[in-house]
């Protein structure tokens, strides 16, 4: 019930009187609910349930355009475990992601942001005439 977020391996679990991490991060689910990716908000509090992924030269990444980036990538490939699955730092190691120019980033990650804010948007429509649509029917009834 505090002011910051908590992230786990399925996104958003919770909320908590203290941070871990300052900035935005992008957060894999390793562990149970593996292949989960999430741009945290900034100021959260990750568990260890959620592998902060960090590449090699972060001055030349975007954090937006590396969520969508992991998000493509068939992180279910690289799963280990056998009675829960999950997804180690060595493994991650080994992705490989080429990295287009910094100005590529940023217009790959707006045009992708605006897609899912569309699609979010689209869904929330449906999910609003499905309600109504149930609602009409249950007085028909």
């Amino acid at each position: 019930s505090g002011a910051f977020l908590v992230y786990g391996a399925n996104g958003v679990i919770g909320r908590y009187n203290a941070y871990n991490h300052e900035e935005e991060q992008v957060v894999i689910g390793c562990r149970g609910s593996i292949g989960n990716v999430v741009l945290t908000k900034p100021k959260s509090w990750i568990t260890s349930n959620a592998m902060v992924i960090k590449p090699k030269s972060p001055s030349s990444v975007e954090k937006s355009w590396l969520f969508y980036a992991i998000q493509s990538t068939p992180l279910r490939k690289i799963t280990g475990g056998t009675s829960q699955p999950q997804i180690t730092a060595k493994d991650v190691n080994k992705l490989v992601v080429m990295i287009p120019s910094k100005d590529e980033q940023l217009k790959i990650s707006r045009l992708l942001s605006q897609l899912d804010e569309r699609i979010e948007r689209e869904l929330g429509a449906l999910r609003l005439l499905g309600r109504e649509k149930t609602g009409y029917l249950q007085s028909m009834i």
